[in-house]
């Protein structure tokens, strides 16, 4: 009857103790930052909501670039200011550190839905066209965040959604592609 009560006490002193030093992967707090890529510049905040998600802030200049033989001048390029709110979801975490692998500054895989308005307050343009319309998109995506070192990140993201033009005379709504690559500064 000793060696069982000792077996059993040991056991739960083992229980409790891997209990203690086991921890649930969560999400940063709050990470404010800068990112920059291919196509633009933006200034975000990603904010904790539970354990595995966050939302997302993020205010900046979206670009593009088009070429056209018809277009004058032939190649050109457009930066608007965008604001955007985004749950994300992240969901592989405990993959993650189960393979030794870090999830500092939010670093994993994710899905979200974006939403992203464009105003029409100003655009930076070679183009003989200065005036653009305001649009609101909608972007279900899905993408990955990697910690760099330091305060780096690269990011990545892929999303199929639909954008609604504000405009009376013409109705340009229509589906949108969202693939971007960024690299960024977490301060």
């Amino acid at each position: 009857m000793k060696k069982l009560s000792v077996l059993m006490l040991m056991l739960l002193i083992k229980n409790v103790c891997s209990a203690q030093t086991e921890t649930t992967p969560i999400v940063e707090k709050s990470i404010y930052g800068v990112q920059t890529g291919l196509f633009g510049v933006w200034i975000y905040n990603e904010s904790k909501l539970s354990s595995k998600s966050t939302l997302r802030t993020e205010i900046g200049l979206d670009g593009g670039y088009s070429y056209g033989s018809n277009d004058s001048p032939k190649s050109q390029y457009f930066m608007l200011p965008s604001l955007s709110l985004e749950p994300r979801w992240y969901y592989n975490f405990k993959n993650r550190i189960k393979d030794g692998k870090f999830i500092d500054n939010n670093s994993g895989n994710f899905l979200s839905l974006k939403s992203r308005f464009t105003p029409d307050l100003f655009v930076i343009t070679n183009s003989n066209v200065k005036k653009y319309s305001s649009e609101f998109a909608l972007i279900p995506s899905w993408g990955i965040r990697r910690y760099l070192g330091g305060n780096f990140d690269f990011e990545t993201r892929l999303g199929l959604g639909y954008g609604f033009v504000f405009e009376k005379r013409n109705n340009s709504n229509g589906w949108l592609l969202d693939l971007s690559v960024r690299f960024g500064y977490s301060f």
